[in-house]
C-alpha cells in the first residue's frame, strides 16, 4: 500500500502551514482509529517529549506499534481517509490527513521494538487538552539516547528534560539499557555533567556492563602503543560493523582472540542475529566469527485501557 487514495504518489507535507487545532484533530482521529481496531500502541517523539519533558512543538504524530500490527494499522487509517504509504518496510509507514503526517514506527533507532513492558508502563497524560498514552519516561530516554546523531543533537536535550521532570524507576531504565548500552551510559554521564539527578550507582552499573571493571580501577598503560593486536582488531571490527548500514544500530560487544572475532550482547530477533552473522562474515572473511549474541525476549502485549 503506497501513495494517495487515488494512486498518486504521497505528497510531501514538510513545511506545510500547520494549524494547531487541525494537528490535534488528526492526532485524535488517528489514535481513535487505532483504538477502535485494537492496535496496541503508544505515542513517542515530539508529542511524548512535550507531554513528559519540555514544551516543544512538532509537525508530525509519532506512533509506536509492533511490526505485526503495522500494515493493519495503515489499512485502518486508509479506510478512515488518510493517505497511506509503506515508506520503509524495515521501520516506518506513513499516513497523511489534512496535511498532518502520522508516522507509524515499528522499529526505533537502537533496534528497539514496542513490547509488553512499554505498554504496561505507558503514561496516560494530557497534551493540549487531549488524553494520550505515551511511552514510559525511562523507555523514551533510552530511545532518545540511542537516536542521537550529529544532525539530531536535540534528542539528548529532549531526554535530559524528561529525566529532570520525572521520578524515574532507575532499575527499570537499567534493565532497558542493553538496547543501546553505550549510548545510554554516555547520555547519563552527559546528564550528570548538566547537574541532572543521576544516581552514581546507575552509571557505575553501566560502566561495569560495558567494560567489566567490577569496581576495580582501570589499568592505564604507560605507553599508548601498548594496546595488544587483539585490542586493535576488536576496535577496527567494532567500527566496521557500525559503519555498515545493516548493523549500524546493533549494539554488541566485540572481542578478538587469535583468528576469532567474538560477538556478545543482545539483538532483537533471530533475523537480526542472522544478519549480524552474515555481515561479520562478509567484512572479515579470513577470521572465524563466534556469534554469542542472545535474542531479546519480547513480552506479549498486555491489555491496555482504551482512551475515551
Amino acid at each position: 500500500m503506497s501513495g494517495s487514495r487515488d494512486g498518486a504518489p504521497l505528497r510531501s507535507v514538510e513545511g506545510a502551514d500547520y494549524d494547531e487545532r487541525r494537528f490535534l484533530a488528526v492526532m485524535r482521529e488517528a489514535v481513535d482509529v487505532l483504538e477502535a481496531h485494537g492496535v496496541p500502541h503508544v505515542l513517542m517523539g515530539g508529542v511524548a517529549v512535550a507531554a513528559l519533558g519540555r514544551p516543544r512543538w512538532t509537525h508530525d504524530v509519532d506512533v509506536f506499534l509492533r511490526p505485526d500490527d503495522a500494515r493493519r494499522a495503515l489499512g485502518a487509517l486508509n479506510d478512515a481517509g488518510f493517505e497511506p504509504e509503506e515508506h520503509d518496510p524495515l521501520w516506518i509507514f506513513k499516513a497523511v490527513k489534512d496535511e498532518v503526517l502520522v508516522d507509524l514506527i515499528f522499529r526505533s533507532q537502537g533496534d528497539i521494538y514496542l513490547d509488553g513492558d512499554m505498554l504496561a508502563r505507558a503514561i496516560t497524560t494530557t497534551f493540549k487538552g487531549e488524553r494520550i498514552r505515551v511511552l514510559p519516561p525511562e523507555d523514551l530516554i533510552v530511545i532518545k539516547a540511542a537516536a542521537h546523531t550529529e544532525d539530531t543533537a536535540y534528542h539528548w536535550f529532549d531526554a535530559l528534560a524528561v529525566l529532570t521532570n520525572h521520578e524515574l524507576d532507575w532499575r527499570y531504565l537499567l534493565r532497558r539499557a542493553p538496547h543501546s548500552v553505550r549510548r545510554v551510559l554516555s547520555f547519563l554521564v552527559f546528564a550528570e555533567s548538566n547537574d541532572a539527578p543521576v544516581p552514581r550507582w546507575a552509571i557505575l552499573d553501566l560502566v561495569d556492563r560495558v567494560y567489566g571493571l567490577r569496581g576495580e580501577p582501570a589499568r592505564v598503560p604507560t605507553d599508548s602503543s601498548e594496546a595488544t593486536q587483539d585490542e586493535r582488531i576488536a576496535v577496527e571490527a567494532r567500527e566496521r560493523l557500525r559503519r555498515d548500514p545493516r548493523t549500524a544500530d546493533v549494539d554488541v560487544e566485540v572481542t578478538t582472540y587469535g583468528d576469532t572475532i567474538m560477538l556478545t550482547g543482545e539483538v532483537a530477533t533471530e533475523e537480526r542475529r542472522a544478519v549480524l552473522d552474515d555481515v561479520a562474515a562478509e567484512l572479515f572473511p579470513h577470521q572465524r566469527i563466534d556469534n554469542r549474541t542472545d535474542v531479546r525476549r519480547l513480552e506479549e502485549p498486555v491489555t491496555v485501557e482504551e482512551i475515551g
